[in-house]
């Protein structure tokens, strides 16, 4: 962790971080509440993953900053009114970036303990299918707006020729079947061999931003003892959507798409669209 903090000097101040981090955990963690018995006791190492708060990097940013007008600034200090007027203001906000969350690719076949068996990669690694991770916009048959977090699957597109209807021919699904695997090129199969497991494999999801902005200002009254809170917040000023990733099996003929936007481990959700709050307060 990389920290920079600025104190308060010239109306100012502000504090950054940079975080790198990595978290395993003995079982599945995707919830706060989510407990989970072990595959085997003969080996706990089995059931290491990376839990749902596993958000590998992050930089945040907050900062106020006063306005230069008013008593004791360098604009409009000399008149009582005015100071009343455009005196008191402050301009606060803060910045979070940070990689996503990880959701494993499942199989819908469990094995030993019920536990899902896994995938197979073929014709790729896991860092290859990461790099694949990209949000895509497009319009549905129906007409209707679809957001992608796997290269899409164009209408009509023949089996073989894009990653998602390939491995959705290795699970049969979708319409596909095995003879319409292209074998040479990247897709995700589930573990066929008798007493193998598949690998667990996960991918985590896009990036994200959130920013926040609030503007303020206090007046006092009444010989000091009431004051007047004007305030205006704008949370998720810049009006950007965080997606989780939904339709991680690859059986399913919605394997790539997104339908939620992102939910953190405490169940919280994004609220996916600017939202505008105006206060104006009196304190006595």
């Amino acid at each position: 962790m990389f920290e920079y903090r600025r104190r308060l000097a010239s109306g100012l101040q502000f504090q950054a971080n940079y975080v790198w981090s990595k978290s395993l955990a003995n079982g599945s963690t995707g919830s706060s509440s989510v407990y989970a018995e072990p595959t085997t006791f003969r080996n706990l190492a089995l059931d290491k993953a990376p839990p749902g708060f596993d958000i590998r990097q992050a930089f945040k940013l907050n900062f106020i900053y006063e306005l230069p007008f008013g008593a004791g600034k360098p604009f409009l200090s000399g008149n009582s009114l005015l100071n009343k007027v455009f005196g008191g203001w402050q301009v606060t906000g803060i910045d979070r970036n940070q990689t996503g969350t990880p959701s494993q690719l499942t199989a819908s076949r469990t094995g030993m303990n019920g536990s899902n068996t896994g995938v197979v990669l073929e014709n790729m690694t896991t860092a290859q299918l990461q790099s694949m991770m990209a949000i895509t916009k497009g319009t549905g048959s129906n007409g209707i707006g679809q957001v992608w977090y796997l290269p899409k699957s164009p209408t009509g597109t023949p089996a073989g020729s894009t990653f998602i209807n390939n491995s959705q021919a290795a699970f049969e699904a979708s319409g596909y079947n095995w003879t319409n695997i292209n074998t040479t090129a990247p897709y995700v199969a589930p573990q066929l061999a008798p007493g193998k497991f598949g690998y667990r494999v996960y991918l985590y999801g896009p990036m994200q931003n959130h920013f926040d902005v609030s503007m303020s200002k206090r007046t006092t009254f009444a010989h000091e003892k009431a004051n007047l809170l004007i305030q205006a917040n704008c949370l998720n000023c810049l009006n950007l959507t965080d997606f989780y990733l939904a339709n991680v099996n690859p059986s399913s003929s919605s394997f790539g798409l997104t339908t939620s936007a992102y939910t953190d481990i405490s169940n919280t959700n994004d609220p996916g669209g600017r939202i505008l709050e105006f206060i104006v307060r009196v304190n006595f």
